[in-house]
């Protein structure tokens, strides 16, 4: 089974049923279909801006604003052993709720599925699929 996590920064109104769906959905086509966990965050402008700072140093992908950020737990570095009788952690999908209203905007979209579609390309990478 695979567990999905939903951290919502600011109570953005988004749908968690709709993005553990896409999100498990997108594994399972993919191949993914142990136990395992993953998490997602909805965060704003401030967030993402500390995030992109702290993980894309010196990077020139870091001048633009992020909608999207992926931090899947086989590229931790160092060894990490899951305890026994715990899920493993596939990693977390970390979303800017503000890239995802103006995308939805641009495209004449709704938030909830641009937001879905991100989750789903952020599971990709997750599963080691990058594309």
């Amino acid at each position: 089974m695979i567990s999905i996590k939903i951290f919502n920064q600011s109570n953005f109104p988004v749908s968690a049923s709709k993005i553990k769906k896409t999100i498990k959905d997108t594994l399972k086509s993919n191949g993914v279909v142990s136990n395992f966990e993953v998490s997602v965050a909805i965060v704003g402008v401030q967030k993402m801006n500390e995030l992109v700072d702290e993980y894309y140093k010196g990077d020139p992908e870091g001048q633009f604003e992020h909608p999207i950020l992926t931090f899947p737990s086989n590229e931790i570095k160092g060894k990490f052993v899951t305890p026994p009788g715990s899920t493993p952690d596939l990693g977390e999908i970390v979303i800017s709720y503000s890239s995802a209203v103006e995308e939805a905007n641009e495209k004449g979209k709704l938030v909830d599925d641009v937001i879905c579609d991100l989750a789903a390309h952020g599971a990709l990478h997750l599963a080691g699929i990058h594309h």
